[in-house]
């Protein structure tokens, strides 16, 4: 798809019945002649394939053959959740069931206008068979047009398609007997004698037919397996379609899959593990990317791999809450943030305005009748500069000496305590907006990565805002890495469930870390206390004033004491307890913070990152709240990008001479230096080169 000479900048085009047929022609010829390069277009189960045996191509072939005449690339985007009538009828036993014992009925939804959604169970080998068939077909059919740039084989993978995206107990899927005898299987295969399986989840099953999926939360490892099998179900499905087209792909073309990223979607309802879908695809894109959190996440998950913003949400909306065109400056954030930190290609969802259900009559970068607005005009300004510009832009690479760390298994126990994700979510978000707050760039790792030790060697810091679920070889990697040089942040209480043995470790941090680090907690207690154990025993996020060098900072929910010999104290609370401190082991260090600094700061933005930025030394003052970039292009010529999110003007020296190409009215630049308000992002180019 990428030919490393266009840069990939183009627009969802075709989600079956519309656009109308009469406005295509017009309508990928103007695509064109305006310069962008691709187009996407949906390939529905239920659409294309409405009776056993009949596969209806009549409307992709063409719009396929247009995109041929006027020289446009195809993505053709696999679309699956929408079941077609004839298979739900006989096969009625596929359909999903909630842990309540209600059925999922297929249905139209806001963004599955043609009914179908969510499809049915993707462990029924029946309904899967005719699903894999019609992948074949599908690309059988396909894979010779000119037109085609490569396959996208999942819209955004989940369970529910959006119908039950909200995590809740009762909710959960799927329970219905294929997943049950699936799950034990799943179960036997993990822990291979029933004597294991007792031992971790504290059972007395006789054998594994007795195993239960769990309907509720209150333990650990059992939840943790259930949810991890369906992170399990979704990526071996992704796998088989990966397979497929890659068999019957004739050409092969390349096979890319797009996500949505946490904290939208989220592994106990979603089930979709970007870091492991992208291991099966030549690519990997992703939805409503809009931030340097999101492009970092993807492009750790694509670990080399090409990245794409796969759609572009900037003019979303309904039917009785209209879109808000965006402003020039949202729209630079949105579009130059991914592509500045790497990302490969843009695709706008969508081109023209939607008037099928109740998105109709937003998402368009047109206005209804196809002609341009204001924000068209700017894409197409925009799109132009990448082009001129592809060079730099597809070799850039921003590679990043810092990481956060996320796991499912973490992600999983915390819903299982709270039945809650905002502990866990506000977490790794404001870890990450801490380091990258300091003008720094950011990746992600999970626990598969975190035993990597040639991965690992990227890094000086990792930052764990979230560590409860560790095993022995998790713990020796942590501790490699710290005696490797590397420094190893940690936030309170952190390896304390022990994955092997599925209980509590009596002293923490578990797995040896406290006899290899030097360390022991002695307790934690939660900020608010909780006055009766029936009655009132919800979590409280109490804030937590923390103090170092005179300057106050805020952490939250919780407070530990550490015994430890020869540290050097970072921090204090109120009180004169130590709230923050760093000690050496081996040739690197870890940094202990005695309460929930990520969470705070990821809760409500504070002054926290500069508290980091005094312990870690990431980047001169100036430069807190603000983000840098640049790319270098074939002649030489540089092009950089600020994004100032402090709430007070700044000026930066350039170190050369720059013009502005891109930024709010105001920016300017005077003898090398730039100019540029609070909350804005400004594009330089360099002069003379």
């Amino acid at each position: 798809m990428n030919k490393m000479k266009d840069y990939t900048f183009g627009f969802q085009y075709y989600r079956a019945p519309t656009p109308h047929k009469e406005d295509w022609e017009r309508d990928l010829k103007k695509i064109k002649s305006d310069g962008f390069n691709t187009v996407k277009l949906w390939v529905q189960w239920r659409w294309s394939n409405p009776k056993k045996g009949v596969y209806n191509w009549q409307d992709l072939d063409e719009l396929m053959d247009i995109a041929e005449r006027v020289g446009l690339g195809v993505v053709l985007n696999f679309i699956l959740d929408v079941v077609p009538v004839w298979v739900a009828k006989k096969y009625p036993q596929s359909l999903m069931v909630t842990a309540n014992g209600n059925t999922f009925y297929p249905r139209s939804t806001i963004c599955r206008q043609i009914g179908g959604a969510p499809s049915v169970c993707l462990n029924n080998d029946k309904t899967s068979k005719i699903r894999f068939q019609f992948i074949q077909k599908a690309v059988e059919h396909f894979s010779d047009k000119k037109a085609l740039a490569a396959w996208d084989i999942w819209n955004e993978p989940e369970l529910t398609v959006a119908i039950k995206r909200q995590p809740k107990f009762d909710d959960l899927v799927c329970y219905c007997d294929s997943c049950q005898k699936k799950f034990r299987r799943y179960l036997k295969e993990k822990y291979q004698t029933i004597e294991h399986l007792n031992s971790v989840w504290g059972r007395n099953y006789q054998n594994f037919s007795e195993a239960e999926p769990p309907y509720g939360g209150g333990t650990y490892m059992d939840f943790i397996d259930w949810r991890n099998f369906f992170v399990d179900t979704v990526t071996t499905d992704a796998k088989k379609r990966v397979e497929i087209i890659k068999r019957f792909d004739r050409l092969h073309h390349e096979v890319t899959c797009h996500t949505v990223l946490q904290p939208l979607f989220n592994n106990i309802s979603c089930c979709s593990d970007t870091f492991e879908i992208a291991k099966y695809c030549d690519s990997i894109g992703n939805s409503a990317m809009f931030d340097d959190f999101s492009s970092r996440l993807l492009l750790s998950a694509a670990n080399g791999k090409p990245a794409y913003s796969s759609e572009v949400h900037i003019t979303g909306g309904t039917t009785f809450i209209p879109y808000k065109e965006p402003t020039k400056q949202e729209l630079y954030k949105q579009i130059f943030q991914p592509i500045f930190n790497g990302i490969k290609g843009v695709k706008v969802w969508q081109y023209r305005q939607e008037i099928l259900g109740c998105e109709s009559p937003a998402w368009g970068s047109v206005d209804s009748c196809g002609n341009d607005t204001g924000l068209y005009s700017e894409l197409k300004k925009i799109n132009r500069f990448i082009q001129e510009n592809a060079s730099a832009f597809l070799t850039n690479q921003q590679t990043a000496e810092v990481a956060v760390y996320l796991d499912n298994a973490d992600e999983a126990l915390v819903f299982s305590d709270t039945g809650r994700l905002s502990l866990y979510n506000n977490a790794v978000k404001g870890a990450f907006n801490m380091l990258n707050d300091c003008n720094t760039h950011v990746d992600f790792i999970n626990g598969a990565l975190l035993q990597d030790e040639e991965h690992m060697r990227n890094y000086k810091t990792v930052y764990f805002s979230n560590l409860y679920v560790i095993t022995e070889k998790m713990a020796d990697a942590i501790g490699r890495f710290v005696e490797n040089g590397g420094t190893a942040i940690f936030e309170t209480r952190f390896a304390c469930v022990n994955a092997e043995k599925g209980t509590y470790e009596p002293i923490l941090p578990g797995c040896g870390l406290a006899n290899r680090f030097g360390i022991r907690m002695q307790k934690m207690l939660s900020a608010e206390r909780i006055e009766n154990s029936y009655i009132n025993s919800e979590l409280k996020v109490e804030q937590v004033p923390i103090f170092a060098d005179g300057e106050g900072y805020m952490g939250s929910t919780y407070r530990s004491w550490f015994a430890a010999d020869n540290i050097k104290e970072l921090a204090r609370f109120a009180d004169g307890e130590v709230a923050a401190f760093e000690k050496t082991v081996g040739d690197g260090k870890i940094i202990i913070l005695n309460t929930l600094l990520s969470h705070e700061y990821g809760t409500c933005k504070n002054r926290n990152n500069r508290f980091l930025n005094q312990i870690l030394h990431l980047c001169d003052e100036l430069y807190l709240n603000v983000k840098t970039y640049e790319v270098v292009g074939e002649n030489g010529k540089r092009i950089r990008c600020f994004v100032n999110s402090d709430e007070v003007d700044k000026q930066f020296p350039l170190g050369g001479a720059y013009k502005i190409v891109f930024g709010e009215e105001n920016a300017r630049v005077e003898k090398e230096i730039l100019y540029m308000q609070q909350n804005s992002i400004v594009v330089l180019e360099e002069c003379n080169k």
